[in-house]
């Protein structure tokens, strides 16, 4: 008995221990459920061997692990003889397989094949609603099934938790399809605490174009949470690389960064990225022909030097692909720049007045109550957490405003001023494109690009500049102007020291934002366009960009060398001509595509447009990849209030990486829906 060979797969994460006649757990555990924060082993021990007080054990503290036992037993149990080898010969043994073995496939059987799409549409059900899995035991749920279809076999809990893991397996599975097809994988990080600092919560998600379906992606790739007090810079950036290594993307693939403005996110991408940078311009410096003694020394000065800060680390000296380069949320930024609406001192008066007599009207029960029977609703507070609250409080104000200031009568209190309520009017105005833009950034639905980043600073600028015409506002409205071009100075001022060509360039291969531009952004943003264009051609040989300016110097160079290198002197010809044909056709097909009046609208997708039309074929590759980077990466904050939801009594039982897969499935429903 104790010889016999142990035929459950259960046995490949416990071994049995004779001495103590005891089975040993040997499921390697992470994080939390170690003493450490490096792996180690469960290490539990079971009175016996029997595989089902095992499998309740994994059950129990390794969900994982058990789905994967009871999806070997599933297969176990289509096999002839039950896994059992035959004793007959191999004859006897394929001749019953195949005549009284064989299974017919579930997909010929109409009623099993219903039976299984409802059951993963009841899994996908319970993981978007945030029930438990247990809910399949409510008699009242079961009754509504039966109620549906009297003829469905409702599934148990572990039926549900098995569906849950095929889906979350599905969906990496067509992700990462999608991911091995894109040239550039965009990467946006955003972090959030919960109240009182007790857990920190991480989103990390990726843009892309992907050749698979030429369609523009974006997939949450993680949701991890942790305690706040574990948080570091080096924790976190363990945390990204882990999540960049789990779905296989390469340093050389990550194109733009993304983030808000966490300390730790931004040390982390430094550490993370900076070396490769450097390591990147090392080798750029070994491949030129100037193979002095000077590049070493420049070389030692560059990895040396860490004057200075992150943000001109992670910018400065970028590839002709953007690789690397390090964006600030654009929705945030805009946030700051309201803030400096209360410098004006005039302002911040009255808009304290108006404050507290809303929250008056809020804290008194009478006033409350009767203001709610003439209007319906509560008066808006402000709230500093949302974005750009006092314009919604004047706006809800200005719209009742004759029923307030009855009240506020009514009741015996100040009111406030005709005059008042008349730069109310004003300052809502003033707000007003603010909020749009920003309405629109954070809109889940609305797939935002950063070539419309300049677009909406010079549309501000021209906004906040005719405001100033109007003497009420006129203070605030400088102070908004000046505090918006100091934070985009960088991107739409090409003097700047610090100027990030990227924005440029996505707003001239945007179709709907080409004629933005002035003539020297342009001529920018064209450069770099070439310039990038001739990187990707000439990765293999970093001398082509030489070769095309100066034409004429290589090719006495070559006639010279001839004579002592005449079969190489062909190949040096060969690809010189090549070069000058790819730089040629490229600076066709942008001057075609500047010259072109493109009938194209603002609602219209720029995908599209690169991907059908076949003049730009050069332009198109590069295209794709720059206008799939998003302007903004708070979306992600309903993905991190979606977590915290999980956080509840329903899954608090529940293992981080099952809530973190509940999230994904929910998030990425669209590569396992069809």
């Amino acid at each position: 008995m104790g010889n016999r060979n142990k035929r459950s797969p259960v046995w490949e994460y416990f071994t049995y221990d004779t001495s103590s006649r005891k089975s040993v757990c040997r499921v390697v555990i992470y994080g939390k459920m170690s003493n450490s924060d490096s792996p180690g082993i469960c290490g539990h021990k079971i009175k016996g061997k029997f595989p089902t007080n095992l499998k309740q054990h994994l059950k129990a503290y390794h969900q994982r692990e058990y789905f994967k036992i009871l999806e070997k037993e599933k297969n176990l149990r289509l096999l002839p003889n039950n896994g059992r080898h035959n004793k007959d010969d191999g004859v006897k043994c394929e001749s019953r397989t195949s005549e009284k073995w064989m299974v017919c496939p579930a997909s010929r059987n109409p009623k099993v094949e219903r039976s299984r799409c409802i059951t993963k549409r009841l899994s996908l059900f319970i993981i978007s609603s945030h029930f438990g899995n247990n809910i399949v035991k409510d008699a009242s749920f079961r009754a509504l099934l039966h109620t549906l279809d009297n003829t469905y076999c409702i599934p148990d809990e572990n039926a549900i938790a098995e569906q849950i893991y095929k889906l979350t397996n599905e969906m990496k599975s067509n992700i990462l399809k999608c991911l091995s097809a894109a040239k550039k994988i965009h990467i946006s990080i955003h972090t959030w605490a919960k109240k009182g600092m007790a857990s920190f919560y991480l989103i990390v998600n990726a843009h892309f174009f992907s050749w698979f379906d030429h369609r523009c992606h974006h997939a949450i790739l993680a949701a991890k949470s942790f305690h706040h007090n574990s948080v570091s810079t080096d924790y976190v950036q363990e945390v990204i690389e882990d999540v960049l290594e789990d779905w296989n993307i390469n340093q050389e693939k990550i194109g733009v960064l993304l983030t808000d403005n966490n300390s730790s996110i931004l040390k982390s991408f430094s550490h993370s990225f900076i070396n490769r940078r450097k390591r990147a311009m090392i080798d750029s410096l070994e491949q030129s022909r100037d193979k002095s003694d000077d590049i070493q020394l420049a070389a030692t000065m560059y990895m040396q030097d860490d004057n200075w800060s992150d943000d001109t680390k992670l910018n400065e000296a970028t590839n002709g692909d953007f690789s690397g380069i390090h964006l600030s949320c654009f929705a945030d930024t805009l946030q700051l720049i309201i803030l400096k609406f209360t410098n004006d001192q005039s302002i911040q008066q009255l808009l304290d007045q108006l404050y507290d007599l809303v929250k008056k009207v809020n804290q008194s029960c009478k006033a409350a109550n009767e203001l709610f029977s003439r209007i319906d609703k509560k008066v808006v507070e402000n709230s500093p957490t949302r974005w750009i609250s006092t314009y919604y409080l004047i706006k809800h104000l200005l719209e009742i405003k004759i029923p307030f200031n009855v009240l506020v009568q009514k009741l015996g209190w100040i009111p406030l001023p005709s005059q008042y309520w008349k730069v109310l009017e004003y300052i809502k105005g003033l707000l007003q494109p603010f909020a749009h833009h920003i309405a629109t950034l954070i809109n889940r639905k609305v797939n935002i690009t950063i070539s419309c980043i300049i677009p909406i600073i010079m549309e501000l600028d021209l906004h906040l500049e005719s405001m100033k015409q109007i003497a009420e506002i006129a203070s605030v409205s400088s102070i908004l102007q000046l505090e918006l071009k100091r934070q985009f100075a960088k991107l739409t001022d090409y003097n700047c020291c610090n100027y990030v060509p990227i924005f440029a360039v996505s707003s001239l291969l945007d179709p709907r934002y080409k004629f933005v531009l002035n003539s020297d952004q342009v001529q920018i943003a064209s450069e770099q366009i070439l310039r990038n264009i001739d990187y990707k051609h000439s990765r293999s040989d970093a001398s082509d960009l030489q070769v095309i300016e100066s034409a004429g110097k290589e090719k006495a160079d070559i006639d010279l060398s001839s004579k002592r290198f005449h079969h190489l002197s062909k190949i040096f010809q060969e690809r010189l001509s090549q070069t000058a044909k790819r730089a040629s056709s490229a600076k066709c097909e942008l001057e075609k595509y500047l010259q072109d009046c493109h009938s194209v609208v603002e609602n219209d997708d720029p995908f599209h447009f690169w991907i059908t039309n076949a003049d730009y074929l050069q332009l198109a590759s590069i295209a794709v990849d720059i206008l799939s980077v998003p302007a903004s990466s708070v979306k992600m904050e309903t993905n991190l209030i979606a977590m915290t939801e999980l956080m509840n009594e329903t899954h608090s039982q529940e293992d981080n990486a099952v809530q973190e897969s509940r999230i994904l499935l929910r998030e990425n429903c669209q590569y396992f829906l069809h």
